[in-house]
């Protein structure tokens, strides 16, 4: 299996044959059907599907709402183009065909869970094709005879769209030949979302700025830097992004990612034992981020690194220099002592202290408890981010709290952190075989995760991986440590993924849950009383131990219709 797929991998086939449809019972000309987006390709064939040329659905105005084209021929076909109509209603009211978004489907390789965390490699692991990437349609498609082409349609509602039942079309065709056509009809409801950034959803993806210089070739840093990173980062402030994650230190993680992240911060050790600290590439991040969307929270990597390794440039020897020490010691303190205090007055200097956390990752109790002493004698105003293992004894201490999807916390305790304006979030990661968003993963896993956290009552999620590239993503999503896909969830060049916007929609259904309970519980009526039990009742399905029982996909198109019937 594994040699079959790798050939057709190194032909750079983003087709692939034709295994759903017996070529007796296809006519001439250019074919195709809507298909469910839980319908998922790994190569070499595509899943049964039933025949459907109208498309039916609902959403909110301010939603984007994704729909799933299968098209093939019997024959091979060049210069297919695919057009939209506008969407209108019967009072005239138009929803733009620029509205609407095409991509074709592009394949990757991926690989299995196996091991998970502990992951040595890749060539032991059975590998295949699948469909991920979504590549803007921009020109036209190729069809090999009896080999489908999968394409994504995104449709943004206007948040001032009329309310109503609107419908246009949607043609495939070649040169002068006459058109295959497909409808779509889109009930537009009278319930609005807001814009991503006003959207309550914690969402904490980790961004990788060096990953971005490495792929494009330039020098980190540079304006070409930025301007390569600006698609990535704005499609990452369109999905409600809250959080800039910077680096205070080499090697916060100890280099997991094929590009290790570097301090954003230079430190100097002077010859006289002061120290002095350079702000400018930490200032010009922050300040792109910002531009991009990317405004509520400043996550700094990291006071507790994994190796316990801190690098600055010592002036009296005249080179760069490590120091391996334990959160406590007193070499630990003479290093982070004086910085706290110069970094907090810059921080205030630029208005960003608020905003600001000093953010850790999977530390221990012990490590944590001395950051939080040195912090509060140094610099009392900064804020900590921790992401691990749940210690209810620092409850109180910790602004924005991400627990292991393991952990539950009680409720009383989630409660009261709420109350108190504090963050708290759940993470996946390696150790989760499902729900996840890596590359075989079915793509509704990444909905669900959504759902879970309005399940839990939490404020969002954290994903420690936006865009951790491998060396050649576009191509191959597996990486030597961890499951395919685990390192990054979007492409170079602002391209998005199937996973990316199936967690995207599962975000806006956690904005809606948000909304349809806060309705439900003003109105304060017996209608109103049986809806969010309804509502609450679905929602305790999403617990991850069900998806033993229930694939991710049958609980969230449930939720969907559910949310619709809420809705009218």
């Amino acid at each position: 299996m594994r040699s079959n797929s790798l050939f057709i991998f190194i032909l750079g086939l983003s087709l692939l044959p034709l295994g759903c449809v017996e070529k007796s019972t296809i006519s001439g000309g250019i074919q195709g059907s809507f298909i469910n987006i839980d319908t998922t390709s790994r190569g070499p064939d595509i899943p049964l599907y039933t025949e459907n040329q109208t498309w039916r659905g609902s959403a909110w105005r301010g939603e984007r709402i994704s729909i799933q084209l299968l098209v093939w021929s019997p024959e091979e076909i060049q210069n297919v183009n695919i057009s939209v109509s506008d969407l209108t209603n019967h009072e005239h009211n138009m929803i733009g065909a620029d509205q609407l978004h095409l991509y074709n489907i592009r394949y990757v390789m991926t690989d299995e869970f196996a091991e998970g965390c502990e992951k040595t490699g890749i060539l032991q692991y059975d590998s295949s094709l699948v469909a991920d990437v979504l590549h803007p349609f921009n020109a036209s498609l190729e069809l090999m005879g009896n080999r489908p082409q999968l394409v994504w349609i995104s449709i943004n509602i206007p948040r001032n769209a009329a309310p109503g039942d609107y419908a246009g079309t949607l043609t495939v065709s070649q040169g002068q030949r006459k058109g295959t056509e497909f409808e779509l009809e889109i009930k537009v409801l009278s319930s609005g979302l807001p814009s991503p950034d006003q959207w309550s959803f914690h969402l904490d993806f980790w961004q990788n700025p060096y990953a971005e210089a490495r792929y494009f070739e330039v020098e980190p840093w540079t304006k070409e830097h930025f301007e390569y990173m600006r698609p990535t980062m704005e499609m990452l402030a369109d999905a409600g992004q809250k959080c800039i994650t910077s680096t205070i230190t080499d090697l916060p993680w100890n280099g997991q990612t094929f590009d290790p992240f570097q301090s954003m911060v230079t430190k100097v050790r002077r010859s006289d034992g002061s120290w002095t600290y350079d702000y400018s590439v930490f200032d010009s991040w922050v300040e792109f981020a910002m531009e991009c969307g990317i405004k509520d929270q400043i996550n700094c990597y990291s006071m507790v690194s994994w190796s316990n390794k801190y690098s600055y440039f010592d002036e009296l020897s005249g080179r760069d220099t490590s120091l391996f020490c334990k959160p406590g010691s007193k070499e630990y303190n003479q290093i982070w002592s004086p910085f706290l205090n110069d970094f907090y007055k810059h921080l205030k200097e630029k208005s960003w202290a608020d905003i600001t956390t000093i953010s850790m990752d999977e530390r221990s109790l012990e490590d944590l408890k001395e950051v939080l002493k040195l912090i509060n004698r140094e610099s009392p105003g900064l804020k900590i981010a921790f992401a691990g293992n749940y210690h209810p004894e620092l409850d109180d201490k910790l602004y924005d709290l991400s627990v292991a999807s393991q952990h539950i916390l009680p409720d009383e305790n989630l409660l009261r952190r709420s109350n108190s304006g504090l963050k708290t979030t759940f993470y996946v990661c390696c150790v989760e075989e499902k729900p996840n968003t890596y590359t075989f993963s079915n793509p509704a896993e990444a909905s669900f995760l959504p759902w879970y956290a309005a399940y839990r009552q939490f404020d969002g999620m954290l994903r420690w991986s936006y865009n951790s590239w491998t060396l050649d993503p576009l191509k191959d999503s597996r990486y030597f440590r961890f499951p395919a896909g685990d390192t990054y969830i979007v492409y170079p060049g602002g391209v998005s993924s199937v996973r990316f916007e199936r967690l995207r929609e599962g975000i806006q259904d956690y904005e809606k849950i948000r909304i349809l309970r806060n309705h439900l519980q003003v109105v304060d009526s017996d209608a109103s009383n049986e809806k969010l039990l309804l509502l609450n009742s679905h929602l305790a399905t999403f617990d991850m131990e069900n998806l033993n029982h229930h694939r991710a996909s049958e609980l969230v198109s449930k939720g969907k219709r559910l949310l619709e019937q809420l809705s009218e």
